[in-house]
């Protein structure tokens, strides 16, 4: 059998199916005429173990409350969303919590996600003493690692975030994430808000951790450019639907979908320098 075929029967790691998020209008708008606002409607895919899944659309499309919707953050109006085979709705306690700890969340703005008073060590030494607090004795170590794992010297850990660049910073929000042992971080527009060269270098810190730990990537964006990058499948998504939803190389060779072929013309030429792949 080969490893193709394997992957094929393997569970995925992530399934969701028919998935719906629904958002009621305030009374005020009820009042001058608006109806239920359906930001995710019957959304379903499959994430395999180990490989990194891109959702891609527009701002609006529905692709962060989807990966909210995954989270538990948003209550889900219809449909299932099952991880490791089991439905997350039914997880509850220690099952839910572990569940919450194997998927961790990567966001946009890595210093809203930094608590500005704490020294990085500080930072690294609170996650620790969250999710693996019988460790917690060995916390120094495990900081130092961690910090290791994305490729941050040790002098940094005396820093405060703001002392940081943004890809820095994003380093160290990765490596928050990390600690934790995840099966499965979620990157919500994680490289938007840098230059081209940190962005090169967060997306090729993110295919190093899936490629060494087999770490499954969920990663949202707008960009087409960044999501053939790191992306093995692709599902864009429009108005709170997938319209298309097939493997990355197959996309980018022949869009079906009249949005995608819209999104592609919007793909500028990113420099081989700082290592992505023309489009």
């Amino acid at each position: 059998m080969t490893a193709e075929t394997a992957n094929d029967i393997e569970p995925p790691l992530l399934s969701l199916r028919s998935v719906s998020v629904d958002f009621s209008p305030g009374a005020l708008a009820r009042m001058l005429g608006a109806s239920l606002v359906k930001a995710v409607d019957e959304v379903s895919f499959d994430v395999r173990a180990g490989r990194t899944f891109g959702i891609v659309g527009e701002s609006g499309s529905g692709k962060s409350t989807t990966v909210r919707a995954i989270l538990g953050l948003e209550s889900i109006s219809s449909g299932t969303v099952r991880y490791n085979g089991v439905d997350m709705s039914t997880l509850r306690g220690r099952r839910r919590k572990i569940a919450a700890r194997e998927m961790q969340m990567v966001f946009q703005d890595p210093s809203s996600a930094l608590n500005p008073k704490l020294r990085i060590r500080h930072l690294l030494a609170e996650r620790v003493k969250i999710h693996r607090s019988g460790e917690y004795g060995n916390r120094t170590t495990i900081v130092r690692n961690a910090l290791d794992d994305v490729g941050l010297p040790h002098t940094h850990l005396d820093r405060f975030p703001h002392q940081l660049s943004g890809g820095q910073q994003q380093r160290v929000v990765i490596a928050l994430a990390l600690i934790s042992r995840p099966r499965a971080l979620i990157c919500d527009e994680a490289v938007s808000g840098l230059d081209v060269s940190s962005q090169a270098q967060v997306l090729n810190l993110l295919n190093d951790l899936r490629d060494d730990r087999g770490l499954t990537i969920i990663f949202i964006t707008h960009d087409m450019g960044v999501a053939r990058y790191i992306s093995d499948d692709i599902a864009v998504m429009r108005k709170g639907v997938i319209v298309e939803q097939r493997p990355a190389e197959e996309i980018f060779a022949d869009p079906r979908s009249d949005y995608t072929k819209t999104l592609l013309t919007a793909v500028p030429t990113l420099p081989r320098t700082y290592g992505f792949t023309e489009v």
